[in-house]
């Protein structure tokens, strides 16, 4: 007992010696901010999408940390070529820290590898759920944006990541299968805001991924606008249209980001603009960044 004790003590000593240097130069910074991903359905390439905005960010000099908590399809660390040794359900099942869990991504990004283990996590017992937290606050020191690449269409633990977000960022493509699966989540979002979550606080952006041209992708950007602020009353931020590109195939089937593979590439080029658009801000209603904490209080308020 003595010994495993001991391991304790001086595991925690190393993480603290570890992280004291992050404490310390994130003192004064802004909280993170926590951007949620999603699409209305499956195979819009919203994965895609998550990954090289979070690679645009980075290369802007933000601190970024990828959770992915697509329920049954995650597939961010195939999307990266890496293989995380935890995954978040390890994180409390083992009693590891937040810090043995972040793998290392492509140019500085960090990768919280969620699984088909989120809806679990979320039903753990409150003992277990605090130590979870506790955890998660830590990335704080870590990030200045916090991706979540959540699972499509709309689960009950999954819409209360989208409504604790700071933003949202919503993907489709032109079809008209997919336009109206991204109208149903709105249409959710905007009946939960009214029944709790203030509707004014939500902060939807629209991406339309894989367009065959800039005149389909702004009309089917437009047409899901002017439904949702006719019917909804919510409106919608458009952050840009992603070309059809057949570079996208090319980097899944190497298992490299698109940014990194082709950054030259038109999707590329779109994608790195979206994420300075998310930078330099695009004029929209937005929430302030309320840092992990907030967005975990928002998740799970009873705890």
């Amino acid at each position: 007992m003595r010994d495993q004790a001991e391991a304790l003590r001086e595991r925690m000593r190393r993480l603290a010696a570890e992280t004291a240097p992050e404490r310390a130069a994130t003192s004064g910074r802004s909280p993170a901010r926590v951007i949620a991903v999603t699409s209305g359905k499956g195979g819009v390439g919203k994965s895609n999408v998550a990954l090289n905005v979070a690679l645009g960010l980075a290369r802007l000099g933000k601190r970024v940390v990828l959770v992915d908590i697509d329920l049954g399809f995650a597939n961010l660390d195939v999307l990266m070529g890496v293989a995380p040794r935890f995954h978040l359900l390890d994180l409390v099942t083992r009693r590891l820290s937040v810090w043995d869990v972040l793998t290392d991504g492509p140019e500085g990004i960090r990768f919280l590898a969620g699984g088909s283990g989120f809806d679990r996590l979320l039903s753990l017992n409150e003992e277990t759920l605090r130590y979870l937290f506790a955890q998660l606050e830590q990335l704080e020191t870590a990030a200045d944006v916090v991706l979540f690449d959540t699972a499509a269409g709309l689960t009950p633990h999954g819409l209360r990541a989208l409504l604790a977000a700071d933003d949202l960022f919503l993907v489709t493509t032109p079809e008209p299968t997919a336009l109206t699966d991204a109208y149903a989540v709105v249409k959710v979002l905007a009946r939960q805001a009214q029944d709790g979550v203030d509707a004014r606080e939500l902060s939807v952006r629209l991406i339309v991924n894989r367009a065959r041209s800039q005149r389909e992708g702004k009309e089917a950007a437009r047409r899901l606008v002017a439904v949702a602020q006719r019917f909804l009353n919510l409106p919608i931020a458009v952050l840009g249209c992603v070309p059809e590109d057949e570079h996208v195939r090319r980097a899944v089937t190497s298992q490299r980001p698109l940014l990194v593979a082709y950054p030259h590439a038109p999707a590329a080029r779109e994608l790195a603009r979206i994420a300075r658009t998310v930078v330099g801000g695009d004029g929209a209603r937005a929430r302030q960044p309320g840092g992990i904490r907030r967005f975990l209080q928002r998740l799970v308020p009873w705890i």
